[in-house]
């Protein structure tokens, strides 16, 4: 069987998370496996709170799902966000749910075979054009969801996740930008993953 490997593409609302999800599908057969968070949107919009709300149902729920899809994750996947973006939305957005569950997502992800952390990024300029979330200023949300996709970095590589160089989606196609994770896995010491298909 082969190694496990998941990627988990984590970023700013608007970085690319899943155009590089699907251009990783389209070349190299990975599973792409959607955000939690954005299957769960449309009832959280219907009540009136977009990201920025403060909405502790809201990310109990995200977090609680995440944990349950973990048993079902394929073997070679592109998954979004996953447990260190959805615990720096609650940290942002609900702390007492953050402290609640930090213990319990530290050992969900840490015990998840081939987790490898791929930080997805773009441009400021790039973002503001792309950022369609209701909500605050176009500042004030620029602002939200960079922060976020910082504390999850932070909280990926305090759990000793492996974390590649980022990938700026701004500066190359989506299939390039495909190619150059798998070549940042390749150029690491530290994996063992065959990554590319036919390998």
């Amino acid at each position: 069987m082969d190694t496990p490997l998941r990627l988990i593409a984590v970023g700013p609302h608007g970085a690319g998370k899943s155009t590089l999800g699907a251009a990783l599908a389209a070349r190299h057969g990975f599973a792409c496996v959607p955000e939690i968070g954005r299957l769960h949107r449309d009832r959280a919009l219907a009540r009136g709170h977009h990201a920025l709300t403060r909405d502790p149902a809201f990310d109990r729920g995200v977090i609680g799902a995440e944990l349950r899809r973990d048993r079902r994750l394929p073997q070679r996947a592109v998954v979004e966000t996953w447990h260190p973006g959805n615990l720096a939305y609650a940290r942002a957005r609900s702390p007492q749910v953050a402290r609640r569950m930090m213990e319990r997502l530290r050992l969900a992800a840490t015990g998840l075979s081939g987790a490898v952390i791929v930080p997805v990024t773009a441009s400021a300029a790039v973002l503001a054009e792309r950022l369609n979330e209701p909500g605050g200023t176009p500042a004030e949300r620029l602002a939200f969801f960079s922060a976020v996709a910082a504390d999850a970095l932070r909280i990926a590589e305090a759990w000793g996740l492996t974390v590649l160089p980022p990938i700026d989606t701004s500066l190359r196609a989506p299939a390039a930008c495909a190619d150059a994770v798998l070549d940042r896995l390749d150029g690491r010491a530290d994996t063992h993953w065959a990554v590319r298909s036919g390998r």
